[in-house]
């Protein structure tokens, strides 16, 4: 499999990334524009990202950090540091409503199953912003460099992912997504095969700080 190689130099934004995600189980490329662009500071690696035909950003119910939000719409980061195909990395969501999800994550056999939580996170420390407007919501969320690597680390794997709500959902309730009702889709295609999965490290890009 061949992977995406991303550099990005410290103290200004990377290059914008996107607009095509791919589908998480076959690969093939979605119509819904996604983007993003990294930026290194000093005590934080930034994301800003735009996630556009999103009409259904009103259904997501979840509203406090922590909340299983991957079971609606979400836009993820998993990362890790160093070269390898990683056994353990973290994994940050926002949602549309603001919320952030956060928890490093042990996946021995670098597939999706079985993976375990090793701890969540005090997600007080990911300082971020989200804004919606007609059928896009877009931010930024800061993940501090202490929670991803030791100091002066250069090199790391990571994906970015979002989970697209394809329908009004009902909204008395925390509806659950679904391959028939939402869009799995990844930077760099999981290819996962009937299911929708993310959690596939040999399909991290490798991500170098210049």
């Amino acid at each position: 499999m061949s992977f995406h190689h991303l550099t990005v130099p410290r103290n200004s934004p990377s290059e914008k990334y996107g607009p095509t995600f791919y589908h998480a189980t076959t690969g093939e490329a979605s119509e819904a524009a996604t983007y993003f662009i990294l930026t290194v500071e000093e005590e934080a690696l930034r994301i800003n990202f735009r996630c556009e035909n999103n009409a259904f950003t009103t259904s997501n119910t979840y509203k406090t950090d922590n909340e299983p939000l991957y079971n609606q719409e979400v836009f993820e980061i998993f990362i890790s540091a160093g070269n390898e195909d990683p056994t353990e990395y973290l994994e940050v969501e926002i949602n549309p409503n603001g919320a952030v999800w956060a928890g490093r994550i042990s996946n021995p056999d670098a597939l999706n199953e079985p993976i375990s939580l090793l701890e969540m996170l005090d997600t007080s420390v990911f300082r971020r912003r989200v804004n919606v407007s007609d059928d896009v919501w877009e931010g930024y969320v800061e993940i501090p460099w202490g929670l991803i690597s030791e100091p002066d680390e250069k090199n790391f794997r990571a994906n970015f992912y979002r989970i697209r709500s394809l329908q009004a959902q009902n909204t008395d309730s925390h509806w659950l997504g679904n391959k028939e009702n939402c869009e799995y889709l990844c930077f760099n295609a999981t290819l996962s095969g009937d299911e929708p999965a993310f959690h596939r490290p040999a399909s991290f890009v490798f991500l170098k700080i210049a």
